[in-house]
């Protein structure tokens, strides 16, 4: 198997380790942070993630080895925190999670509640969307492109889009349908691509 589709296998095994709910508590197991460690040693030795690394050094002052490199990743990406945002906080979050996964703000239906739509922050993972759209948990409402500029879809590296998401339980019931009203996501990059310009960007 090839590195780039090892990286691949790595980062999908990433994508269940997450409650989706932002308001329940999360403690990663064992076996959870070995596949972390798993995914942070395989992108280590790609060409994009050398390259983050060359440019936070040479460009922005850095000095970091590629063990203290591995730890900044470990702690901007996997490190659970707090976060603030519009005078609320969400507990257990993780840089991962929302970039990747996507945070679902939501009640729980019970018995024959009126339903009601959540909401989803982050999601912007073009893998994620490909295997939920798969499984028929994702469903695509048609692109969105509300924003200044050229108008239609000129950029077919760039998804701007509507989707709603279903969340079931264990027996595969749904228990929740959230909705982002705009969301997106670049299309192709491999996922060590995606951590390289996003941890540049946050350097």
């Amino acid at each position: 198997m090839c590195d780039e589709t090892r990286t691949y296998v790595s980062f999908i095994k990433l994508l269940d380790n997450y409650a989706i709910r932002s308001l329940d508590p999360e403690f990663p197991l064992g076996e959870e942070e070995h596949e972390q460690l798993d995914f942070l040693s395989l992108i280590l030795s790609t060409k994009p993630i050398q390259l983050a690394r060359n440019y936070i050094n040479e460009e922005l002052g850095e000095t970091l080895s590629e063990q203290q490199f591995r730890l900044k990743l470990q702690r901007i990406w996997f490190e659970l925190y707090t976060n603030y945002y519009k005078g609320k906080s969400t507990h257990f979050a993780s840089g991962f999670e929302h970039v990747f996964v996507g945070e679902g703000k939501y009640n729980i239906r019970s018995g024959d509640k009126r339903e009601t739509l959540g909401t989803i922050s982050g999601y912007h993972s073009w893998v994620k969307f490909y295997l939920d759209e798969q499984n028929q948990r994702v469903n695509f409402l048609g692109y969105k492109y509300d924003l200044r500029g050229n108008q239609g879809p000129n950029n077919p590296n760039v998804v701007t889009l509507q989707m709603t998401q279903n969340v079931t339980d264990m027996g595969g019931n749904v228990i929740a349908k959230l909705f982002k009203k705009k969301g997106g996501f670049f299309v192709g990059p491999s996922p060590e691509c995606e951590i390289a310009l996003a941890t540049v960007a946050s350097a």
